[in-house]
């Protein structure tokens, strides 16, 4: 009876109101639409004269950006990915490859992370390949 009677005071508990946080959750929203479309406006520039390219990454932030900025209407070559269980999987009709399947695609890179740009670059850089390439944000 003892636990039944600190379940109910569990869930009895007051919670604080926050009166900030709807207007965090506004200020996020904003600003994560201010990155989309900076995001969407430097690809355009950059991938102006790319009929096709490579995305580098498959995860959350290139799934994204493929619904919502310019590269909805892109012809995607490859994705790569470091994640062997991708490897050989589609994503929007093009294969996802390890970065050893590079040197198979001339097109360029575009970094799909902005977290791990750097250490993605420097990647393409040891592989020697000759590739352009192109980060989401200047």
């Amino acid at each position: 009876a003892r636990r039944a009677d600190d379940a109910r005071a569990a869930t009895t508990a007051t919670i604080p109101y926050d009166h900030g946080l709807r207007a965090d959750i506004d200020a996020y929203i904003r600003a994560s639409l201010r990155q989309v479309e900076a995001i969407d406006h430097h690809l355009r520039r950059e991938l102006a004269d790319a009929d096709r390219i490579v995305i580098w990454g498959a995860g959350q932030t290139t799934l994204k950006l493929l619904g919502v900025t310019m590269l909805r209407h892109r012809d995607i070559a490859a994705f790569v990915d470091t994640n062997p269980v991708l490897h050989g999987k589609r994503l929007r009709g093009a294969p996802i490859v390890g970065p050893d399947s590079l040197g198979d695609y001339p097109e360029p890179i575009l970094v799909g992370s902005l977290i791990s740009r750097e250490p993605i670059a420097r990647r393409i850089r040891e592989l020697g390949l000759p590739n352009r390439v192109i980060f989401l944000n200047p």
